[in-house]
């Protein structure tokens, strides 16, 4: 079988995926996973290099919502924040209203 190539962005939306918790939610565009798997996928390498060779890092975003997303169709997708808090030894998250 050949090798696949390119990338398989629907895999890139799995480390953001979450479960129906029952907490609120903020309703957000189709759009809005993507670019939240892309910040998921620069933010581990960076994240790990920030945490062995300065000795952690603290994640702030001044747009990062509360904390979970939903794009419909039962796609529910960390945010910002959630993505920050999860990733490589985070110290903190900041998140300004």
């Amino acid at each position: 079988m050949p090798r696949q190539r390119g990338t398989n962005y629907e895999a890139l939306l799995d480390p953001i995926r979450m479960d129906d918790d029952g907490l609120p939610v903020r309703s957000v565009r189709e759009w809005t996973p993507d670019k939240l798997a892309l910040n998921s996928y620069y933010l581990q390498p960076f994240a790990k290099l920030c945490a062995e060779d300065a000795g952690g890092w603290h994640s702030l975003d001044g747009f990062a919502g509360g904390g979970a997303n939903d794009a419909g169709q039962l796609r529910r997708f960390k945010g910002a924040a959630l993505i920050g808090a999860t990733t490589h030894r985070c110290s903190g998250v900041t998140s300004l209203p």
